[in-house]
């Protein structure tokens, strides 16, 4: 991805209660870093705004 993807300045984890009963600050927090995130716990990753979406879904050999 280009730029600074901001990977590092989301910490919060998908299966903190918190988060699943009310996601929104977790949300809000990836959008204004406008970045990714991976949760180590579940191995899942989180894309957040349309660009970095949009250059995910198009190169789905780097993204799989």
């Amino acid at each position: 991805m280009s730029g600074n993807c901001g990977a590092d300045r989301v910490s919060f984890s998908l299966r903190d209660p918190a988060v699943i009963d009310s996601p929104w600050e977790f949300y809000r927090t990836l959008h204004e870093a406008n970045s990714v995130h991976h949760d180590a716990e579940t191995g899942v990753w989180l894309v957040a705004g349309y660009r970095l979406i949009q250059e995910v879904q198009r190169d789905n050999e780097r993204f799989s």
